[in-house]
């Protein structure tokens, strides 16, 4: 499966569920002993409402978006966790002694993403100066209901979704797509050296829920994007998102068909 260069459009009918970014460092102690009044002073103005020690609940579902490290983290006893939450609740800051996390289920565009972003990476360099980052990551899980965007019936998968990634649907096993309850795949694709690693998680599955909505069936394509294993300076965050972004808009048309894409009626940026 290859990435070609992505047409630089916005989709009006984004099937976008969450977008998460998780930054991860070296533990810092200091977070765990007291309430990080400095760092909440620095970001209130965005995210007024706060609470402790829930984030993994707050989160619920979206313990399925984090990577297994990061749900570690939330479940262990010695570590706070302190959330910071926008007056609308489409917007949360976690923070504990070995990661921050923005997360927003009213994605918009890169640039207002990354305003937000910039605002914590400052907060946090500000008031815990962490030595490096360990692992960046960038995740876009989308939900795609047929019936949504107002798709015939009769239309499958196979003609939505490119090939790769429709698993039984494409094989010589032949099933009827109202008989898979769930299917869940799983690839991770070294980008390069210089880009990182993608962890593509696909499949059909039912019951979604999308903020206060529940979809009968959707069409999972989750792409976790992220850099691990370096030690990368506070400076290089944002061009490292940069890239990881502009790979994401790439996977992401690469992974679904004509149909699809005119379905989700793109335009061009600035339109």
């Amino acid at each position: 499966m290859s990435f070609p260069n992505k047409k630089d459009v916005v989709y009006n009918k984004a099937p976008l569920k969450q977008v998460i970014c998780q930054l991860r460092f070296p533990r810092i102690l200091r977070i765990d002993s007291r309430p990080p009044e400095g760092f909440q002073e620095r970001i209130r103005d965005r995210y007024p409402l706060y609470e402790q020690g829930v984030l993994k609940q707050r989160l619920g579902p979206l313990t399925e978006i984090l990577s297994d490290d990061v749900v570690k983290l939330l479940t262990r006893q010695d570590q706070q966790t302190y959330d910071f939450i926008s007056v609308d609740g489409n917007w949360s800051v976690g923070l504990t002694s070995e990661f921050v996390a923005l997360s927003t289920s009213k994605y918009s565009d890169w640039n207002t993403f990354v305003g937000h972003l910039q605002h914590i990476i400052y907060a946090l360099q500000t008031e815990f100066e962490p030595a490096f980052f360990t692992r960046i990551g960038l995740r876009y899980q989308n939900v795609i209901s047929q019936k949504e965007l107002g798709l015939d019936n009769n239309i499958s998968w196979i003609d939505l979704i490119d090939s790769s990634l429709t698993g039984i649907l494409s094989g010589n096993i032949k099933v009827s797509p109202n008989a898979i309850i769930e299917e869940n795949h799983v690839v991770i694709i070294n980008l390069g050296n210089e880009i990182g690693k993608v962890k593509i998680q696909y499949g059909i599955k039912k019951d979604v829920k999308v903020q206060n909505r529940i979809i009968d069936e959707g069409y999972i394509l989750d792409n976790d994007l992220f850099i691990d294993n370096r030690r990368i300076k506070a400076d290089e965050v944002i061009n490292r998102l940069h890239n990881l972004n502009e790979f994401a808009g790439r996977i992401f048309q690469a992974s679904i068909t004509d149909k699809l894409y005119n379905a989700l009626e793109p335009r061009e940026r600035g339109d």
